[in-house]
């Protein structure tokens, strides 16, 4: 009978609004609605009025969206290019530095790619590991890997060691390209990837006589630009690159992008945020994550946009890059938008033409000030994961928030918060064993339901047991299936969702996913001894995400904390796993089942007027750790310790 009732006063609602707008169906309208408040409905009657309109703007945006989707169905990214590629070959596609590439030099070197690989035998459904910083041949290549059917592999270059070797075996590949600056990354691993890869070894812009690789360049040049047989079987279900996210444990996951993935990934930021043909992206973010390779990338590979790219992110010439490009459209992560900030105020803040920022991660204290100093008309912010199906858009501008469902019509966007507990992070059920719903203003993880069409799908990690370790089953009725995104957050009651925090063992720091266990499991490695150490993610001040903090057992001394101990992090981490805080304790508290209390430590913090234990920081600037002092704690509250 509730659920009954609920749906009733919805659908009563939403008529009744509609018929008060209605001339002459108002008389109608307010009889409806005088008998619906009757039923005690005047709550959702004010969420009717308010976002009634939301939502039917969400409906053609997303009409419109998935209009596209089906047009292209059986189509691979590669074939939706060449479309574009041949309707404006003079446009540009990619400005990078001083260069300008046309689609039609794209085009062009796209199809020397494919030739190369295709005469050194790489086949449809085969891996090419690509090892690359941001440039023009970055998606050159994983364009022209698509033409022949073969899948590009993402793979984050700040990777050292063990995590890289994991990344370059996952998916089985039988080439590998690397930016030459990552020579010696490739040369210390060399003997533990498969010696057939050496065969097809390539370095861009590096010395021919390199005795682990073969020039690209010069392999490339050698190739002719006309296209490649056109495949047999083309089909938008085969994986156009594989991009690599941390997961919730252990070493990152491979996560095989579809084509038909891809264009709906590029396809729904595009429609929800508003983005025209004329705007001109600028990227300084990765392109080997979703948010540069896909999110961005793809707004120019599928609709033919001008996409700005910088090699690496500067906050000094942000701004002087969007006027020199005319950008209209710029990405972001919130640890960017923090980094612009605290730049000095300048006349090129307000020289640009950008009239929208699209990311996520821009936390609520600084969203206003991020956008009157900039002069930025919208900020389109989004919640998503690469390998999930729980994604969302902040379509309407309200601050802070990433993203909304209907709460008219509840099942249109399938998510929900669900209660957590917040000592054993286990979910929270009722008497009949499913999860509880969050209440509104309650912090809850979202979860989304799973179903068989392009929005909902979960296609998971390339590890089928990953995969299977983030479905739950039985939600909230026998027989459901949902994504477990392993993220909190609070919903009010227009049903706008706001990000809170990570549960379980990640967190995020420098835009980067960090594995808890990976980070223990790999400082055991270097300090060389058997100890037991507890890391978890902590609040910075001035700072976006969480940083790691390093619980451990024993005497500082005994692991020369103040001496190697950092460098030897440096080693085997990539710099944005390092605990930026170190506590020693005598013994490590743990659960009953032989878990870390890390609950009661993360509260605790590292503030040295609380804390009794020794502590630690890491000295960023020499790579080594240092006692925390009251005053450097307030150096960092204050911004002037780089953190």
């Amino acid at each position: 009978m509730g659920a009954l009732r609920a749906l009733l006063l919805s659908v009563s609602a939403g008529l009744g609004v509609y018929l008060m707008l209605s001339f002459p169906g108002w008389l109608a309208g307010a009889l409806g609605l005088l008998g619906f408040l009757g039923l005690g409905g005047w709550p959702i009657t004010r969420i009717a009025i308010k976002t009634l309109p939301r939502d039917l703007r969400a409906i053609v945006k997303l009409s419109g969206m998935a209009r596209y989707i089906r047009g292209w169905s059986g189509k691979r990214v590669s074939d939706v290019f060449q479309s574009v590629a041949s309707s404006q070959p003079e446009s540009t596609a990619i400005l990078f530095e001083e260069q300008k590439w046309t689609y039609r030099d794209l085009d062009n070197y796209s199809n020397q790619i494919a030739n190369l690989f295709q005469d050194a035998g790489v086949k449809p459904n085969e891996t090419v590991v690509m090892v690359m910083q941001n440039s023009p041949q970055f998606i050159g290549v994983a364009l022209g890997l698509s033409k022949i059917g073969a899948t590009g592999s993402f793979i984050n270059f700040n990777l050292r060691g063990n995590a890289l070797v994991h990344c370059i075996k996952i998916c089985n590949p039988v080439a590998v390209i690397f930016d030459a600056p990552f020579s010696d990354a490739i040369n210390d691993i060399r003997d533990q990837i498969d010696a057939r890869l050496q065969d097809l070894c390539f370095s861009i812009n590096g010395d021919d006589s390199n005795k682990i690789s073969r020039s690209f360049d010069t392999e490339v040049r050698k190739m002719p630009t006309d296209p490649p047989p056109p495949l047999k079987e083309p089909s938008s279900n085969s994986k156009f690159c594989f991009i690599y996210t941390s997961g919730t444990t252990g070493l990152p996951k491979a996560v095989p992008i579809r084509h038909q993935k891809y264009m709906t990934m590029a396809t729904s930021l595009r429609f929800g945020s508003g983005m025209v043909k004329d705007d001109v992206i600028y990227c300084a973010l990765p392109l080997y994550h979703t948010n540069g390779g896909i999110l961005g990338a793809g707004q120019m590979l599928l609709y033919g946009n001008a996409f700005a790219l910088r090699r690496k992110f500067s906050a000094s010439n942000f701004w002087n890059d969007c006027i020199k490009y005319k950008c209209t459209v710029i990405q972001y992560i919130g640890e960017f938008c923090r980094y612009l900030l605290v730049q000095p105020p300048k006349p090129t803040d307000k020289q640009h033409l950008v009239r929208m920022a699209t990311g996520n991660g821009l936390r609520p204290h600084i969203w206003q000030e991020f956008k009157d100093r900039f002069n930025i008309q919208i900020i389109a912010e989004f919640y998503g994961s690469t390998e999930g199906n729980a994604n969302m858009l902040n379509m309407e501008g309200v601050v802070g928030s990433c993203g909304f469902k209907s709460m008219l019509v509840p099942p249109a966007i399938p998510v929900y918060l669900v209660k957590v507990d917040p000592e054993t992070e286990e979910l929270v059920k009722d008497s009949n064993g499913f999860c509880v719903m969050a209440e509104v203003g309650e912090k809850g993880e979202l979860v989304g339901r799973i179903k068989n069409n392009f929005l909902r799908r979960f296609d998971g990690y390339e590890n089928k047991e990953a995969t299977n370790k983030k479905i739950l089953t039985g939600v909230f009725s026998h027989g459901d299936r949902f994504f477990r995104t392993g993220d909190m957050m609070i919903m009010d009651t227009w049903g706008n969702f706001y990000f809170a925090d990570r549960t379980g063992d990640t967190f995020r720091w420098k835009g980067e996913n960090v594995s808890t266990s990976e980070v223990e499991t790999l400082m055991a490695k270097a300090v060389k001894k058997e100890i037991h150490i507890a890391v978890f993610g902590v609040d910075v001040a001035n700072s976006e995400g969480k940083a790691g903090m390093g619980v451990v057992e024993g005497d500082p001394e005994a692991i020369d904390v103040t001496g190697g101990l950092a460098g030897g992090l440096y080693e085997v981490l990539p710099s944005y796993a390092v605990p930026l805080f170190l506590r020693f304790v005598k013994e490590i508290e743990m659960t009953g089942t032989h878990k870390y209390k890390k609950t009661s430590y993360r509260k605790e913090g590292y503030d040295p007027s609380i804390v009794s234990d020794p502590l630690f920081v890491l000295d960023v600037s020499k790579k080594v750790y240092v006692p925390l002092t009251q005053e450097i704690l307030e150096a960092i509250k204050d911004g002037k310790w780089r953190v």
